[in-house]
């Protein structure tokens, strides 16, 4: 499973991300994450009802949920948790411990697929947009991170 901060994360399924793979996330795994007026509003509305921008901050709370369930169901010995910004600024070190876990031949050239200018994209974020996403998503996030086992 990889973590990933939900600055970047938030940023991508805003400025990336069609509108169709959004909203079926959301609906797929972030209803739950509604309080009782967005959850009318959503009835009422529909799923515009809801700001994209909330839609994403959900769907990365919706998701990153599941690695708990995950993590119950298989137990951590069978779960290797990575945090995504650790693996990028270490990946000489992390990404063979992935491979060692999957038991997957490893290649040094594979570190070149993970960039560092992917980590820049919460710079991006408006104070407002940052704002709404650490105040809806740092708590899962602080939860998920505990969970990590690549070091």
């Amino acid at each position: 499973w990889v973590v990933r901060n939900p600055l970047s994360v938030v940023y991508s399924m805003v400025y990336n991300w069609k509108s169709f793979a959004l909203n079926e996330l959301f609906k797929a795994c972030s209803l739950d994450q509604l309080n009782e007026s967005e959850m009318r509003r959503f009835t009422r509305l529909g799923i515009f009802g809801i700001p994209k921008i909330k839609r994403a901050c959900y769907s990365f709370c919706g998701k990153t949920s599941q690695l708990f369930e995950i993590s119950e169901r298989i137990g951590k010995e069978n779960l290797l948790v990575v945090d995504y910004d650790e693996l990028v600024r270490r990946k000489i070190e992390l990404l063979p411990q992935v491979y060692r876990f999957a038991e997957i031949g490893y290649k040094k050239e594979y570190c070149d697929a993970l960039l560092p200018g992917s980590l820049d994209k919460a710079k991006k974020l408006s104070n407002n947009e940052r704002s709404i996403i650490e105040k809806t998503c740092m708590g899962i996030y602080t939860r998920a991170k505990a969970l990590v086992n690549v070091t």
